[in-house]
């Protein structure tokens, strides 16, 4: 007949345990046993298997380790009793980094096929270097951007879960199991000391939201002279206060021999240099809300066939500064250096990019600039797409939980001066929608309960156990206690406590490292 307290083994502290209890639970950070025992004068450091012992159960957590002691009276019966914390085999998930770089998405908004991985093999990848053995369910297909340089493994971890809703659950024999958040196996109601109850909890929002980066239009705008005045404005160079009484036309760029000397460096500055995009343009959006980028939203293989996300492109008629005064033909490509300064839509030229006009007199040229932009809104809301999933079991309506993918962008491509068109809007909201159905199932209104067992059970955690605890020794009948759906163990930090913790190990990482 089994002993109704139970026993427990951990190497050579076994013959002086009396008792303790040990609550596992899901994430990255290791779980906590607590054994009593009696003192010694000395003892040195333990790492191996702590097994829980009940009549023919044996429940085995290998790779434990000793950790910090408190001392402390135990029922009068010894003078000093230890308390000693067993580290679970997650206490060494702490130490290893791994460097890689995954689905960045190039100006096309595609993920190259040498960087392209979903978050299974992510999954998989982080968990091999934790040497864990893998054991996933339910993942969603989505390809999350990660950037790593000798990042803690368990935090990245922890926080590829977090973008799908998953759960990290340890198994014994050195599996891991990936869960949604609610799904897996429950727990048996069968030989429960406690009432079966029906609890849910109503804390949750009315709806999931996920948002993606700024929205990357390309489109083909028309270019005007422009100037900056004396009052730092920038004008069209006709409005300009320095502007010769006869006109720009007069005046040779090396010189601007008409032009007043206090103004002169500043037409030298920008006259014929600097080309702003005219507004009231036909374009995606209101061209007062744009601000350009620095590259085309489009992808173009070099000469080695690798895909490139190349500059913006300037075309027109304009003198291609050589010996004869004759001007380009119409959409010629110009193939000087220039810069954008996207705050002001404004192009700046290396050199002054003229056109002989009619009278073979220097004129402003006929340019247009290939360019791709991000825009806003009238309010100043950046334009960028958005995906919403009700939770059918919110009982109020709220704020929605807000996920935010930065990476994940929607292109439109609407010119081009390599022939392509393009919009991503269906790639962008089939990976945005596989997200937002794995978040939402967490959301499914599943009661919570909570199971007494006698004795010590092997009971394994899931996407819906979410702790399991042992009791034994100390003069009690030994128990196990499971939860579903929510944690019981109040005296445990909770889950989102120890997800906060690998957030903070994260950004130390990113800021002092």
């Amino acid at each position: 007949m089994a002993d109704p307290q139970g026993y427990c083994e951990f190497g050579p502290f076994t013959p002086y345990i009396i008792g303790g209890e040990f609550t596992l639970s899901r994430g990255v950070q290791p779980s906590i046993a607590r054994l009593r025992m009696i003192t010694q004068p000395s003892t040195d450091p333990f790492h191996g298997t702590l097994r829980l012992r009940f009549g023919g159960e044996l429940i085995d957590f290998g790779q434990c380790v000793t950790g910090p002691h408190t001392l402390r009276v135990w029922r009068d019966r010894t003078p000093m009793a230890w308390s000693i914390q067993v580290y679970d085999r997650r206490w060494k998930w702490r130490y290893p980094r791994i460097t890689g770089e995954y689905n960045t998405r190039r100006c096309n908004g595609s993920i190259a096929e040498s960087r392209r991985a979903s978050l299974t093999v992510l999954l998989e990848s982080l968990l091999g270097e934790l040497d864990e053995t893998p054991d996933l369910r339910n993942i969603p297909e989505v390809y999350p951007e990660v950037l790593w340089r000798d990042a803690p493994v368990a935090a990245e971890l922890e926080r590829l879960c977090d973008l799908a809703g998953l759960v990290v659950c340890p198994q014994p024999n050195g599996v891991t199991r990936i869960d949604r958040i609610g799904a897996g196996a429950v727990l048996d109601a069968v030989d429960a000391v406690t009432p079966t109850t029906s609890y849910t909890q109503a804390v949750m929002p009315s709806r999931v939201e996920l948002r993606a980066g700024d929205t990357h239009y390309q489109s083909l705008f028309t270019l005007e002279a422009v100037g900056i005045d004396l009052d730092g404005s920038i004008k069209i160079i006709d409005d300009l206060t320095y502007k010769p009484t006869d006109g720009w036309s007069t005046q040779w760029y090396t010189s601007f021999a008409d032009v007043d000397p206090q103004a002169r460096a500043l037409a030298f500055k920008s006259v014929w240099r600097w080309y702003r995009i005219k507004s009231g343009q036909d374009s995606a959006i209101d061209i007062q809300n744009v601000t350009l980028l620095q590259q085309l939203a489009e992808t173009v293989n070099d000469d080695w066939s690798i895909g490139r996300c190349p500059k913006p492109v300037v075309k027109g008629v304009f003198w291609p500064q050589n010996d004869h005064k004759s001007n380009t033909t119409s959409n010629a490509p110009y193939a000087g250096e220039f810069r954008i300064l996207p705050e002001y839509s404004l192009i700046i030229f290396e050199y002054p990019v003229i056109q002989w006009d009619s009278d073979g007199a220097p004129a402003e040229a006929d340019l247009q600039l290939y360019a791709a932009y991000t825009g806003t809104y009238g309010d100043g809301e950046p334009i960028r797409e958005r995906f919403s999933n009700s939770v059918n079991e919110s009982i109020a309506t709220t704020e929605p939980r807000v996920e935010v993918h930065r990476n994940l962008h929607r292109v439109v491509v609407q010119d081009s001066p390599y022939g392509s068109q393009a919009d991503t809007q269906g790639e962008v909201s089939q990976e945005a929608g596989a997200y937002l159905a794995s978040i939402t199932a967490t959301y499914s209104g599943r009661p919570e309960r909570t199971m007494v067992y006698e004795g010590l059970r092997d009971i394994r955690l899931t996407g819906a156990i979410a702790q399991v605890g042992w009791r034994w020794g100390n003069d009690r009948v030994a128990t196990t206690t499971a939860s579903e759906h929510h944690e019981f163990d109040y005296t445990t930090p909770s889950h989102q406590e120890r997800r906060r913790l690998s957030r903070l190990t994260q950004l130390q990482h990113r800021a002092f490292e």
